[in-house]
């Protein structure tokens, strides 16, 4: 891994452990590590944890109870991507966090989807 995702990744656990409102999900799957988000009991968001870059996933359970919309992301995010699933309805968006910055972004946007209470 390196520095930048682990300083991506520091920086996302972070500000989430400091958010009552979300919990923290550790996941695996073989070989792959997972963080999930939960808010209000749904997974809404998620990263899988690559050498290079995390692979953010704004999913879709956090469009069906309106924590934000697929538009507001790829707004907010235009290199973002859907996933290449038939189903329309367990589509997700993907992002690449290669680093702080980008970190910094999602951050910014998560801080207003869904609303601190």
């Amino acid at each position: 891994e390196s520095q930048t995702v682990k300083t991506a990744c520091d920086d996302l656990l972070s500000y989430f452990a400091g958010r009552p409102d979300i919990v923290i999900k550790p996941q695996t799957s073989g070989p792959k590590k997972a963080i999930h988000f939960a808010w209000q009991g749904r997974d809404i968001f998620a990263f899988i944890a690559n050498r290079n870059w995390l692979l953010w996933y704004f999913r879709i359970p956090g469009v069906s109870i309106g924590a934000f919309t697929f538009d507001a992301v790829i707004n907010a995010f235009p290199e973002s991507d859907f996933t290449k699933r038939k189903d329309p309805n367990i589509r997700e968006i993907t992002l690449k966090i290669s680093g702080p910055s980008t970190a910094r972004k999602v951050l910014e946007f998560v801080h207003h989807h869904p609303k601190v209470s």
